[in-house]
């Protein structure tokens, strides 16, 4: 029985992480006012630092998707523990490590953009 709830769920994550994917490739691409050797530019990025921040902002939002669904999870064993006081422990460590994964994914994200935000303020950078 737990392994079909897991099976299902996991199903059910691959399809709510998968349906957004054709609106993200519906946007038009950019003008970036360049081509090299008169091909036009496909992508909606002009640069490489906007494609890294694109994929960094995908990774995030899978992120706070699995966040959410461990949030959910630990909720979830929670609520069935019926007072057994080892499945609440599991629902505590849960709910614990959940927190613990969002906040560190947080940090790496403040990380990578002040990281991107020194790099592109000084004499190597863009504008």
């Amino acid at each position: 029985m737990t392994r079909a709830i897991l099976i299902i769920s996991l199903l059910m994550l691959l399809t709510v992480s998968v349906l957004p994917l054709p609106t993200l490739a519906a946007e038009a691409p950019a003008d970036c006012g360049h081509s090299i050797s008169g091909i036009p530019n496909p992508t909606k990025f002009c640069t490489l630092k906007d494609l890294f921040i694109a994929v960094i902002q995908l990774f995030l939002a899978g992120l706070a998707f699995i966040g959410t669904f461990m949030f959910m999870y630990g909720g979830f064993l929670f609520l069935t523990s019926a007072g057994m006081s080892d499945r609440i422990e599991k629902a505590k460590e849960t709910l614990f490590w959940s927190t613990i994964g969002i906040l560190i994914a947080l940090g790496s994200w403040l990380f990578v953009k002040t990281i991107l935000s020194i790099g592109t303020a000084g004499t190597f950078g863009g504008a």
